[in-house]
């Protein structure tokens, strides 16, 4: 490498671990120890909630930066770095929609440490989010009636998302920006959120350029990213239009792509 690298970040679903799971390699704990002794900030970009995302990492959650919920929310050390608070009319009519559509039901992200779901929510998917994500879930009748705060709004259904995708970002493309996160999600935020935004952000605050990051990703909410990097790696089984954004490709996330990558950097 031509540069020297200051700056890594990484998906995590699909990426680092497989989708839903919370089988994370414990020597990428270690390597993010490594990176840092190193002078590089290690940075877990995630559409899930900042709460999962500490559990996770959360023997080294001092030593790196958080990007949650999609770039709507960005911390480190416990300080909040960057919020994007969504408009509460668009939030509300986009609940009411989904409401209404077979099949899909909704996660609210605050960017703090919980998340609220309704009481119609199956108990597969409660526990996809609880054991699989590591949510902090709070069940309440109606959201409506609840004046949060919100920075994501997630739609799931178990089969057909991305049969939805194209109709659902031409119906709410002018309230948010509408990112699939997965087999089963789309992900609304506020337009200000994006992981390429947030990574753009942190560049920007630690004087590090493009040429001095490295990213690793897999899915379409990760293309911001790995465009604002100029070691960019699709993970082996990326879907292939972050294939063909990204400048090279590692190792499927079976065989701990993003940790052979990063075994040779240090």
């Amino acid at each position: 490498m031509k540069k020297r690298i200051r700056l890594v970040a990484s998906d995590i679903d699909g990426t680092l671990i497989p989708e839903g799971t919370r089988d994370l390699n414990p020597q990428i704990l270690k390597m993010v120890r490594k990176l840092k002794d190193k002078g590089i900030v290690f940075a877990a970009a995630s559409g899930r909630q900042f709460d999962g995302m500490k559990i996770l990492f959360h023997e080294v959650e001092d030593d790196m930066i958080f990007i949650s919920n999609n770039g709507a929310y960005v911390s480190c050390r416990g300080t909040k770095m960057f919020e994007a608070l969504i408009n509460p009319e668009d939030a509300r009519r986009l609940i009411s929609y989904i409401r209404k559509q077979n099949g899909c039901f909704f996660l609210v992200s605050t960017g703090a440490e919980v998340s609220y779901i309704e009481e119609d929510v199956p108990q597969s998917l409660r526990e996809l989010l609880i054991k699989g994500y590591g949510n902090n879930i709070k069940v309440v009748p109606d959201i409506l009636e609840l004046d949060l705060p919100m920075v994501k709004i997630s739609m799931y259904r178990e089969e057909g998302v991305r049969e939805l995708a194209d109709s659902m970002k031409k119906e709410w493309e002018a309230c948010f920006r509408v990112l699939e996160a997965g087999d089963c999600w789309l992900d609304f935020v506020d337009y200000k959120a994006d992981k390429g935004i947030a990574l753009e952000s942190i560049q920007k605050a630690l004087h590090f350029s493009k040429e001095e990051t490295m990213c690793f990703g897999d899915n379409l909410n990760d293309i911001g990213m790995l465009e604002h990097a100029a070691y960019s790696y699709a993970i082996g089984g990326a879907r292939s239009e972050v294939k063909d954004v990204a400048r090279y490709v590692a190792d499927t996330v079976e065989n701990d792509g993003v940790l052979k990558t990063l075994e040779k950097l240090v």
